[in-house]
C-alpha cells in the first residue's frame, strides 16, 4: 500500500531565520478559496503577484511561502516534476509575479493549482485516515473537504526530498 502525506510549508520551527514569506498579495480578482477547491482557471490574470514586506523578505526556496497558503512552486521544482511525470494532468501552473520588498521581481514561480480532487478521507476515523483505494494511481491530489490539504504520495515525497527541494515537508498520514 502506497504511503500518504501532508505536503506543507515547513513553518517557523523549520524556517531559517531569514527565509522570504509573501505576505502581500494580489490576484486581480481571483478568490484564492477557489485554487484550494480544485477549481480550474481560465482567464487566470498574468499580473497576479505576491510580494514580501521588508521584514519578510529573504532567501528563497523552492516552495514559496506565502499569506495565502498556497503552494508556489519555483521553475526548477515545476521542471523536475514534469521530467518525472509527477502532478501531470493534475496541477495547473499559474504564472505569478514575485518581488522582494524593494520591487525586483524574482523570475519563475507559479501557483500550482492542484486541480485534482478526490474524496479519500476516511470517514470512521477520529483523526484524518485516508482511504488510499481512493488515491491509487495519483501522485498529488486534494481532498473534496472544506479546507482541503495538498496530499502526495510516497514517490511525490521521495522524489522532493531526495532532489533536495526546500521550502515544504512531508508528514506521513495514516492510510487504510
Amino acid at each position: 500500500m502506497t504511503k500518504w502525506y501532508r505536503f506543507r510549508f515547513r513553518g517557523d520551527e523549520h524556517r531559517g531565520p531569514n527565509t522570504y514569506y509573501a505576505d502581500e498579495d494580489d490576484l486581480r480578482g481571483v478568490d484564492y478559496m477557489h485554487l484550494k477547491m480544485g477549481r480550474w482557471q481560465a482567464n487566470w490574470d498574468t499580473d497576479a503577484s505576491l510580494r514580501a514586506s521588508p521584514e519578510c523578505d529573504g532567501d528563497l526556496e523552492d516552495v514559496l511561502e506565502n499569506v495565502l497558503v498556497l503552494p508556489v512552486f519555483s521553475a526548477r521544482l515545476r521542471e523536475a516534476l514534469e521530467r518525472e511525470g509527477l502532478g501531470n494532468g493534475a496541477i495547473q501552473y499559474l504564472p505569478v509575479r514575485v518581488f522582494h520588498h524593494d520591487g525586483e521581481e524574482i523570475p519563475g514561480y507559479a501557483i500550482a493549482n492542484i486541480i485534482n480532487m478526490v474524496d479519500a478521507r476516511d470517514r470512521d476515523a477520529r483523526t484524518l485516515t485516508l482511504r488510499a483505494a481512493a488515491l491509487e494511481g495519483h501522485d498529488i491530489a486534494r481532498l473534496t473537504d472544506r479546507f482541503p490539504p495538498v496530499l502526495v504520495s510516497q514517490r511525490f515525497a521521495d522524489f522532493f526530498r531526495e532532489c533536495g527541494f526546500t521550502g515544504a515537508i512531508c508528514d506521513p498520514l495514516p492510510t487504510v
